[in-house]
């Protein structure tokens, strides 16, 4: 939790009261490989070990869309709204600290400053989802690995081909066509 503290206290100072308050309330969750978080759409998450990844399905086909490792926070949309259900799995084993999103709405009433801290956290989030959509809105198939590759190197390391191929929009076969093009 204290790493949890610190990085949020890096984005801005929080004071004595709202650290307390996030002590107070903040819980932690292990999560084994390929276990799924229990009621995703009702908590914000923080990743302090592991990798994990969100998903949905369409049309009876399951869509990779985002990936979360150390130091990064994880939502579902739903959690800002009820939409089609989204569901967050561990890739690795994974150690989280989450909050009940209306613990979370009391703290930014509470506290102002933690709202710049949302904020900054939640731009960040936004900025990753604008990522991916330039990404496929932009590139063939190979151009998306490759910028995947240059962007976050660590994923391509870390994340299981298949997961890789769904996130990117692509058949598992085109891909591995794609990895061995380039090796």
């Amino acid at each position: 939790m204290r790493e949890l503290l610190s990085r949020l206290t890096s984005i801005y100072p929080l004071s004595r009261e709202a650290q307390q308050y996030l002590i107070e309330r903040l819980r932690s969750m292990v999560l084994l490989k390929k276990e799924h978080v229990p009621e995703p759409e009702h908590h914000v998450y923080y990743v302090t070990k592991g990798l994990l990844r969100t998903y949905y399905f369409e049309e009876k086909q399951e869509v990779c869309a985002s990936f979360a490792k150390e130091r990064e926070v994880i939502i579902t949309p739903g959690l800002l709204q009820n939409d089609k259900p989204e569901f967050i799995q561990a890739i690795e084993d994974s150690v989280l600290w989450y909050i009940r999103k209306d613990e979370l709405q009391a703290l930014y009433r509470q506290f102002p400053e933690s709202n710049i801290v949302a904020r900054e956290l939640y731009l960040r989030l936004y900025l990753l989802v604008e990522e991916r959509l330039r990404l496929l809105r932009t590139r063939d198939a190979t151009g998306r690995y490759l910028l995947l590759m240059k962007t976050h190197p660590d994923l391509v390391l870390r994340v299981p081909a298949k997961l890789i191929a769904s996130y990117l929009g692509v058949s598992d076969e085109t891909l591995s066509r794609i990895r061995s093009r380039i090796k």
